[in-house]
C-alpha cells in the first residue's frame, strides 16, 4: 500500500506497510441448540457441536464470557492475534496510520493508543520542502520488554545505513531529531509474540529562519518560558511555539492545589530531552 499526503507547501509524507492480518475466516462463529453442551467452556472458547468438545475462537473473534455457543466477530478491519481471544481489546488495526494538517504530520504505531499487534510491519517516508527544517518528535516509546520490537529512522533508503535512531526499548522521555536530511525513512516491525503501547511521532516542516525557536526549545532551561527570546515574534512564530510547546509537554505533570510555592514549582517540570541533531 503506498500513500502521500500534504504536509506544508511541497513536503509529503508518505507511508506504505506490511502485516500478518489474516483473513477473518467463517468457521470459529456459531450459535447452536441443537445438541447438549456437557461442559462449560471458559472465556476464549464455546461448545461446538460437531467436535463435542470446546473449541477456541478463531483468529478473528473472541469471547469474554465462560459456558457460551458462539465467538464473537472482531469489529471491521481489525482482526486477533492468535486464537482463544478473550476480550474486545484482542481486536487489533493492523493498518500504519498517517495524518497531515498545516505542517504537521502524526505517525502512529498500529492500533496505537492500544497495543501493537504482533508481526506487524510499517515503512514511513518523510520528505521536507524547499529551505525548510524538519523536526521529529517522540514523546515516548512502549516496546515489548523482550527487545524483538524495533523502531528505526534513517536517513537512506537502505536498510542499516544512515541511521540516527534505533531502540528496540521502551523511553518515557521526548526525543528530538532535527536537521535537514532531504528524506526520512521511519521503520517499524514487530515480531510475533509482541505485546506493547507502542509510540506517537510527530513530524513538522519549518522555514529555516524560524530554527532559533526550536534551538531554544532543545536548549532552554525552563521550556515553559520565553522571557529571553525576542518581543516582537509575529503570529507564526508565536503559532509554531505553541505547538511545540504542546508536543513536548505531552508527558508534564501539571499538579493542581490551593497554590504556594511548592505548588508553583512543581507545576512545570522539563521533561529530559534527548537531542539528534543531522545535518
Amino acid at each position: 500500500m503506498e500513500s502521500s499526503s500534504g504536509l506544508e507547501d511541497s513536503a509529503v509524507l508518505s507511508t506504505s506497510s506490511t502485516s500478518s492480518s489474516l483473513p477473518l475466516p467463517n468457521s470459529g462463529f456459531t450459535y447452536t441448540t441443537s445438541c447438549l453442551v456437557k461442559v462449560p467452556c471458559e472465556s476464549g472458547s464455546y461448545w461446538k457441536c460437531e467436535s463435542n468438545d470446546c473449541e477456541p475462537c478463531a483468529q478473528g473473534f473472541y469471547q469474554p464470557q465462560w459456558g457460551q455457543t458462539s465467538c464473537w466477530q472482531c469489529p471491521y478491519n481489525t482482526t486477533t492475534d492468535r486464537v482463544g481471544a478473550t476480550s474486545p481489546t484482542d481486536c487489533k488495526r493492523h493498518k500504519c496510520p498517517f495524518y497531515t494538517k498545516d505542517g504537521l504530520g502524526i505517525l502512529e504505531s498500529p492500533n496505537f493508543p492500544g497495543d501493537y499487534p504482533a508481526s506487524a510491519e510499517c515503512h514511513w517516508r518523510v520528505r521536507r520542502g524547499r529551505n525548510k527544517r524538519v523536526l521529529v518528535i517522540i514523546s515516548n516509546i512502549e516496546l515489548d520488554d523482550e527487545c524483538g520490537d524495533t523502531l528505526t529512522i534513517r536517513k537512506t533508503d537502505r536498510p542499516k545505513n544512515g541511521v540516527i535512531f534505533e531502540t528496540c526499548q521502551s523511553n518515557e522521555e521526548p526525543i528530538i531529531f532535527t536537521g535537514h536530511s532531504r528524506n526520512l525513512w521511519i521503520d517499524f516491525t514487530s515480531n510475533g509474540n509482541s505485546e506493547g503501547r507502542g509510540f506517537q511521532i510527530s513530524v513538522l516542516t519549518i522555514e529555516d529562519e524560524l530554527g532559533y525557536l526550536v534551538d531554544a526549545i532543545v536548549s532552554d532551561d525552563k521550556i515553559g518560558s520565553f522571557d529571553k527570546r525576542p518581543g516582537d515574534m509575529s503570529i507564526e512564530d508565536k503559532h509554531l511555539l505553541s505547538r511545540l510547546l504542546m508536543l513536548l509537554n505531552a508527558n508534564t505533570n501539571y499538579n493542581g492545589g490551593n497554590g504556594g510555592s511548592s505548588n508553583r514549582n512543581r507545576r512545570k517540570k522539563k521533561p529530559i530531552i534527548n537531542v539528534v541533531e543531522e545535518n
